[in-house]
């Protein structure tokens, strides 16, 4: 923590050391100052998606609700990226707008093939081990992609 305070006091206006700052502070437990530290730093270098990106999840971890907000400028900052989608999918998903939810986590899938057989399952376990309703969340339009029984 003293590191990154002395970094701080040298560097007040650098987005990316108030950004490590906001991670040590969550590592301490200090998630209320961190999200502070991420909010300056986003005001000091606006365009920056993954600076958003993690505003929106420690904003998400906290239940604040505008989290959406910043998890929605990650993804306009960054719209052919899949992470961004995928965060911001698994949050509407908890917030149960399942059909936003899978629009995002399956182009996060499409662009990130390693993500498939999470969103199969996600689709999986909110359909209710519902085939159809799977098929229709995960976007399964090849047998290879299908989920087996």
């Amino acid at each position: 923590m003293v590191a990154a305070t002395k970094a701080v006091e040298i560097s007040p206006l650098d987005a990316q050391v108030r950004g490590r700052r906001a991670g040590v502070l969550y590592d301490s437990n200090l998630k209320a100052d961190a999200i502070k530290e991420l909010e300056f730093a986003v005001s000091l270098r606006p365009r920056d998606d993954s600076l958003w990106l993690q505003l929106g999840v420690l904003r998400d971890e906290l239940h604040q609700p505008d989290a959406l907000l910043a998890f929605n400028e990650a993804v306009r900052l960054a719209p052919y990226y899949g992470h961004p989608k995928w965060q911001r999918g698994n949050y509407l998903l908890r917030s149960g707008r399942y059909d936003e939810a899978f629009e995002d986590l399956r182009i996060a899938a499409e662009s990130n093939q390693s993500l498939v057989p999470s969103l199969i399952d996600l689709a999986w376990g909110v359909s209710r081990e519902n085939t159809q309703q799977t098929e229709q969340w995960a976007g399964i339009t090849e047998d290879r992609k299908r989920p087996s029984a």
